[in-house]
């Protein structure tokens, strides 16, 4: 125990995802209250005021990619730039309403008009 303190739910930071091949550019991160406590270790702050989100329902992480792939066309079809890393922040359990066998992924893009 390092004797940190959580600030949310874990995430994946997702740095580009080709949709075609399936090759994903991807961390895993849990948000930390204290900062520079390892040496080695990246910390990154992820901000921006201009945020599409969506709660994903899913049975246990799978089809997560449409998800994706739908959120991105949809700023793309509206004339907004995706602006990477996107994120999955995972809270299966966080609301009692979701069965033990489903998950909950809230999926975050920043965008930026073009």
């Amino acid at each position: 125990d390092a004797g940190l303190s959580k600030a949310g739910f874990p995430a994946g930071f997702y740095y580009g995802w080709d949709m075609t091949t399936d090759i994903v550019d991807y961390a895993f991160g849990i948000p930390v209250i204290e900062k520079g406590v390892f040496e080695g270790v990246d910390y990154q702050q992820v901000s921006g005021t201009n945020q599409a989100k969506t709660i994903f329902i899913n049975d246990l992480y799978s089809n997560r990619k449409n998800a994706h792939q739908f959120l991105q066309r949809h700023l793309t079809s509206t004339g907004l730039g995706v602006v990477f890393p996107g994120l999955e922040i995972y809270m299966k359990g966080a609301l009692s309403e979701f069965p033990d066998e489903q998950g909950a992924t809230r999926l975050v893009y920043r965008y930026e008009e073009k």
